[in-house]
């Protein structure tokens, strides 16, 4: 089963838990019990995506929760999805090498920490400005931190059962 981007996007955004499935190794059960739910052939599943109206929209999040119980039931949890979407991402990685991505992360890291020495040690970044402009450097400073923490999360591993952990202290 073959998705666009836009598909993908609106998946994302309302059946995350589905999404991660139809790309991975369940795809076709996943596809077939999207399908299913929305009274679609399954070749037409990407056209029914990609014109859903409001209520086909809400047909697909009930399905996302529907198919998160039928993966309980078979003793699939999401974690194990998206460990899976991960090995694939680290398997692609061992075929075909990782030197773009390590490029990649340099580069953008080595970016982030010279952003960051600029700005706390140019005068004009920090006096010179006016209060919006110090206000947007700041909100790109924030989105560019978020990110490092994502490249960490990719070359380190991420801490979901840290997640777990905390939930479970917080009595959730």
């Amino acid at each position: 089963m073959k998705f666009g981007k836009l598909a993908k996007s609106i998946l994302g955004g309302v059946a995350p838990m589905l999404g991660t499935a139809l790309g991975g190794p369940l795809g076709g059960m996943a596809g077939k019990f999207l399908a299913d739910k929305l009274g679609v052939d399954p070749a037409e599943l990407d056209k029914a995506i990609t014109h859903a109206d409001p209520a086909q929209l809400a047909v697909i999040q009930t399905a996302e929760a529907d198919f998160k119980i039928e993966m309980k039931k078979l003793g699939i949890e999401e974690e194990q999805l998206h460990a899976a979407d991960r090995a694939d991402a680290r398997k692609l990685g061992r075929e075909r090498g990782v030197k773009f991505q390590m490029g990649l992360s340099l580069l953008f890291l080595l970016g982030y920490f010279g952003l960051i020495y600029l700005f706390f040690s140019s005068p004009a970044l920090t006096t010179d400005l006016d209060l919006w402009a110090k206000g947007q450097l700041g909100i790109l400073i924030g989105i560019i931190t978020a990110s490092v923490a994502q490249i960490m999360a990719y070359w380190f591993g991420s801490s979901s059962g840290s997640k777990e952990k905390t939930a479970l202290l917080n009595g959730n």
